[in-house]
């Protein structure tokens, strides 16, 4: 069998020609279509990335978010708590000054109950003792007594010092008639004695005598607003108001 070339040749250039074609028509369409497939695989895997990126950042954000979201509920509650106690402690405070307050009120309350009870008590025991000193005196009472309780008030007159006479005299001025009443009638004597007393240290126009039975025993002395009081029923209203505002 010989070797035919121009058979040779020919298939060269039939393979050749395939190749072309093949080149042409296959390899290029096929070699974009891989290209392009790249691309989108490429593309894909890009946005894939970026979601995951988008993902961890807002994953990120969220946890931030989150945490500071916590910082803040815990620091609310640390407030709302701060608040509720100091709020606690203004009622408390404000219910411990009211029982105070209260205790005080009713301690004042108490008082004045007390030292009402007590006044009353003792002007119970001061009308009583009134009334005893009262009955005493009226047994007592005798025109021996008034002229001794004459004798002490006239001493009191005479020795009272002249700035006081003189000071009595001024407030008197003119002075009207000189009242003097009696438990029991006075004598000649006793009248002359006190209108002398009386014209040395207030010199009245004149001197009326009476007898007033509810002094009980001794004198009452009147001249305008000024009096002299030395009855037994004086002495008994000074002990009774002594002892009551006692």
């Amino acid at each position: 069998m010989s070797f035919d070339w121009s058979t040779f040749i020919l298939e060269i250039i039939n393979f050749l020609v395939l190749v072309w074609l093949l080149r042409h028509f296959l390899y290029r369409p096929v070699l974009s279509m891989i290209e392009q497939r790249q691309h989108a695989v490429q593309k894909t895997l890009d946005d894939a990335q970026r979601a995951r990126d988008e993902t961890n950042t807002l994953q990120a954000d969220y946890q931030a978010r989150n945490t500071q979201w916590q910082t803040e509920l815990a620091q609310r509650r640390q407030q709302l708590g701060n608040e509720l106690e100091a709020e606690r402690q203004q009622r408390l405070q404000a219910l411990q000054a009211d029982m105070a307050a209260e205790r005080q009120r009713q301690e004042t309350l108490r008082q004045h109950e007390q030292a009402a009870y007590e006044k009353a008590v003792q002007a119970r025991a001061a009308a009583q003792a009134a009334q005893f000193a009262s009955r005493m005196l009226h047994e007592l009472a005798t025109p021996a007594l008034q002229q001794r309780m004459l004798e002490v008030a006239l001493k009191q007159l005479a020795a009272w010092p002249p700035e006081r006479i003189a000071a009595l005299r001024t407030a008197l001025g003119s002075a009207d008639a000189a009242v003097v009443r009696s438990g029991f009638p006075l004598t000649t004597e006793e009248q002359a004695r006190i209108g002398a007393a009386l014209t040395a240290i207030a010199a009245p126009h004149a001197v009326q005598y009476s007898e007033d039975a509810t002094l009980v025993c001794g004198v009452r002395i009147s001249i305008g607003a000024w009096e002299l009081d030395a009855s037994l029923a004086g002495e008994l209203r000074a002990f009774a108001e002594a002892d009551g505002h006692g």
